[in-house]
């Protein structure tokens, strides 16, 4: 059933479980501005100047691959951080979680819990790690492990809108889209121009047969567009 989510990706926006995250890396002025005005691939430009300094330098591999993957090159991000893992023969907490990130984006989820298990173990404790470890339990039809790391994250400061639209896909993993349509209509009421809380409202709507408010909201979403063949698409999911 989960796969099947993946047959309309224009309406079926969970939302996306990525954040930046720092490193060790020393930071210098320039660091600092280019963090603040969130300039990611400025951040990745820098590390790869300073890697030609200090070539192999932990610090500054795990910086660069994790600015390579919040600039969104997975391909990048994944090659220095494989680099990093081959020449440093103990992986740390938060390269751990950086390849459990990856490893998800890669729909890879049962090696990326493994990572995630192991930053967890060495004491990468944050809502960072317990969103991705939801997202990854979701994935591999773990539920209950799936709702208690998502909590924990709501617990550990994570957003929760974030947190709370995505135990919502946990119940609509499950059928049960009646639940997820009561976890989702709160938040609709409070982000009403939120696109992933939109698109899985019409999805929970739809498929528990409450076809004339999917279809306001999916108007709301698509005004030029032909919606009864994307109801019964959703209906099929």
């Amino acid at each position: 059933m989960i796969a099947k989510y993946a047959l309309i990706p224009a309406l079926i926006l969970p939302l996306l479980l990525t954040g930046c995250a720092s490193t060790q890396a020393p930071k210098s002025s320039e660091v600092t501005r280019l963090i603040k005005a969130q300039n990611h691939q400025g951040l990745a430009d820098y590390y790869q100047q300073q890697l030609q300094q200090h070539p192999d330098d932990p610090q500054i591999l795990l910086a660069l691959a994790q600015s390579f993957y919040d600039a969104g090159d997975l391909e990048s991000s994944e090659f220095y951080l494989n680099h990093l893992h081959r020449i440093d023969a103990e992986p740390t907490a938060q390269s751990l979680l950086l390849l459990g990130k990856l490893l998800n984006r890669k729909q890879d989820y049962a090696a990326g819990i493994d990572a995630l298990q192991r930053a967890l173990a060495l004491g990468q404790n944050s809502g960072d790690l317990w969103l991705q470890l939801g997202m990854a339990y979701t994935q591999t039809a773990q539920f209950e492990p799936a709702v208690e790391a998502f909590n924990q994250a709501r617990l550990l400061g994570s957003d929760p809108l974030m947190v709370k639209n995505n135990l919502a896909m946990v119940e609509m993993a499950q059928g049960h889209y009646q639940q997820a349509a009561k976890l989702l209509e709160p938040l609709y009421e409070q982000h009403p121009d939120n696109p992933q809380v939109q698109a899985n409202l019409a999805l929970a709507w739809a498929k528990s047969g409450e076809l004339s408010r999917a279809h306001r909201l999916l108007r709301q979403l698509y005004p030029d567009t032909e919606l009864s063949g994307v109801l019964t698409q959703l209906q099929q999911l």
